[in-house]
Parts: structure tokens; sequence; C-alpha cells
């Protein structure tokens, strides 16, 4: 799962992040596209999510909102340790890690004529 978090300062010059790519890097299901793109045929309400990739959450704030977006990404990360997937992800990883164990040092045999 991919946490996306946009930080956009009010008042300077910059130009915002904008919410559309977010949501796209993170492929948020939730998200409908506030832009248009009339070059990639996308319009306004469009939804960004692709069934065949991982499912993500992006947040877009300002200094102001930042906590929030940490608490939802906070939020996001207990209820994924707490589901049965990320166990079974867990379980599933600690069978194909083994622990390194270092193997006895041999000495040289020395061949004498």
């Amino acid at each position: 799962m991919l946490f996306v978090i946009g930080l956009n300062y009010t008042g300077t010059a910059a130009e915002p992040v904008s919410a559309d790519l977010l949501a796209r890097l993170a492929n948020d299901s939730t998200y409908r596209t506030a832009g248009t793109d009339a070059a990639a045929g996308v319009t306004a309400g469009h939804s960004v999510y692709q069934l065949n990739q991982t499912p993500g959450m992006h947040c877009n704030s300002t200094p102001a909102t930042l906590d929030t977006c940490f608490q939802q990404v906070t939020s996001a990360l207990l209820r994924l340790t707490h589901s049965g997937t990320f166990h079974l992800f867990a379980a599933a990883v600690r069978r194909k890690s083994r622990p390194f164990v270092a193997a006895p040092r041999r000495s040289p045999r020395l061949h004498l004529p």
C-alpha cells in the first residue's frame, strides 16, 4: 500500500501540488478527479483507480492540515496491522526468510611433503 501526502503552502508563488496526480500515484479508490485533461479524455469526476494495481491513499494538505493527514495514515496502518491480510503476509515473509547462521570457519590444511 502506498501513502502519498502532498504539502501545499498558501500565499506563495509556488504552484500547488495536483490532487489528481497524488491520487493517481497512490491509486486511491475513493478519489474522483477535480480537473479535466482533454488530451487524455478525462473529465471531472472520473475515477483514477486501477483495478490491477495495489490500492493506496493520498492526502493533499497545507501546513495547518498536515496533522490530519498523518492521523489518516496512522489509522490506515493500524487497520492494516489488525487485519488478517497483514498477518497472512507477515507469516509468508517469515516462512521465506531464514535466520542467517554463519558457517563454522575451517582452518586451512597444510600439506607437507
